[in-house]
């Protein structure tokens, strides 16, 4: 059955409208000034927040929102086909994803591995960067998003992310651009499961010779170690797990997926701007010196499972850290450690 599925799948994208675009030049790539958009200061970024009334209810209106490093964006097509096929696949909501990332001069941009038939045409102002059928690095953020025919989700990264974590991702996301979209990978997230309990194959492998587009992302929270190679399995990961926190808990340093747009509807009335909380995120790196494997809980949320002799280095938000250690498949003790966690430390299991 599977199988059957994975044919229509390909089938439909052999079908479907090509993208019109030009390939765009290569991460950090520069252009003139005067190539450069100037819509930048006419359109602005928006997010549907929900906050509550005096009356205790719940009330939605349009904040402005600063794209940042770290902010995934989702977007849902419109093609009834497309949404048909995503959701047999075990993605009923979004149907691709990017992460926003920077450059070394620290220009933003969407780093995405872009299916050769998506929905998207911008206009030639903006095609920088926008290459169909390959891992891209997309400028031009507002002025992109706003071109796509669908509905484009925020998921913003609840703080900044620190330098070390983001020269990681810099360094990484060159490395990528320009490799091949991996459309043969499309029948891969429904076999299994997105999250791993027995490491028969080691950690997670954050390189390839092609991506797809939520496995590219999940690799990319794997380098600036939000997620942990002994625990996520990328290329079973699809754009529906990374949009909700059934599988993959990405809550503590992200927040919920929130409906964006450039404009205000007319109907509604300008908001007053929300404040977002901007938490200080620390690195927690544990080692496991011992010939034992440890599930490992940060403050009651599963993190891993980690091996003999390995350690893994977890991010989280700055506090007070209770790590509950249970022994898998032997009869050593459970160990529980805990202590208030304010700038990157190393814990080690006692042996």
């Amino acid at each position: 059955m599977r199988a059957a599925l994975f044919v229509a799948l390909i089938l439909c994208a052999l079908i479907s409208d090509g993208l019109d675009a030009a390939a765009g030049d290569s991460f950090g790539g520069r252009v003139p000034k005067a190539e450069k958009p100037g819509l930048r200061e006419q359109a602005k970024s928006l997010l549907l927040r929900w906050f509550r009334r005096p009356d205790g209810r719940f009330e939605s209106r349009w904040a402005d929102h600063e794209l940042s490093e770290g902010d995934m964006i989702f977007f849902q097509t419109k093609d009834t086909m497309w949404q048909s096929v995503f959701a047999t696949f075990g993605s009923p909501g979004p149907t691709h994803v990017g992460l926003i990332v920077k450059t070394e001069d620290g220009e933003l941009g969407l780093l995405q591995a872009l299916d050769p038939h998506f929905k998207m045409k911008p206009t030639p102002r903006i095609r920088r960067g926008v290459r169909p059928g390959e891992v891209c690095w997309t400028p031009d953020l507002v002025n992109y998003l706003r071109e796509y025919d669908g509905r484009i989700f925020v998921r913003p990264f609840r703080g900044t992310l620190p330098a070390d974590a983001s020269r990681r991702l810099t360094t990484w996301a060159r490395h990528q651009v320009g490799k091949p979209y991996g459309l043969h990978k499309l029948g891969l997230p429904p076999i299994g499961l997105p999250i791993q309990s027995l490491h028969l194959g080691g950690p997670a492998q954050i390189e390839g010779d092609s991506w797809f587009c939520s496995e590219l992302v999940a690799s990319a929270l794997v380098v600036t170690r939000h997620l942990s190679p002994w625990h996520v399995r990328p290329s079973r990961t699809d754009p529906e797990d990374l949009f909700t926190d059934r599988l993959l808990n990405l809550r503590s340093a992200w927040e919920a997926p929130l409906l964006w747009s450039a404009s205000i509807p007319e109907s509604s009335k300008t908001p007053p701007r929300l404040e977002v909380a901007r938490p200080q995120f620390v690195e927690l790196t544990i080692q496991n010196p011992t010939q034992h494997t440890y599930r490992l809980t940060l403050n009651g949320e599963f993190i891993a499972d980690l091996p003999p002799y390995h350690e893994v280095p977890i991010r989280g938000i700055a506090g007070r850290v209770t790590l509950r250690a249970k022994p898998l498949r032997s009869t050593a003790g459970e160990q529980l450690l805990t202590g208030d966690v304010t700038e990157d430390t190393n814990w080690s299991l006692s042996q």
